[in-house]
């Protein structure tokens, strides 16, 4: 398998979870057929960390203060 993956792999990717739809067809002409909605997912996060984007959870960051400055 050929790791040479482009960011429009990815949204091609992304397009087809969107969708509900298991086949996706590449900018190189590859067609893959995906045998599960959990493989399809799993080589997405494949790709994301080929490409170095994070594949993890986002963290929500909150602060809380009494409303009074000093």
């Amino acid at each position: 398998m050929s790791t040479n993956f482009t960011a429009d792999d990815l949204a091609r990717i992304d397009r087809a979870i969107a969708q509900g739809v298991q086949e996706v067809e590449f900018a190189d002409g590859r067609r893959v057929h995906f045998s599960t909605f959990d493989e399809l997912v799993s080589r997405r996060h494949f790709i994301a960390q080929q490409l170095g984007q994070t594949a993890g959870r986002q963290r929500l960051l909150t602060r809380f203060t009494k409303g009074v400055r000093p």
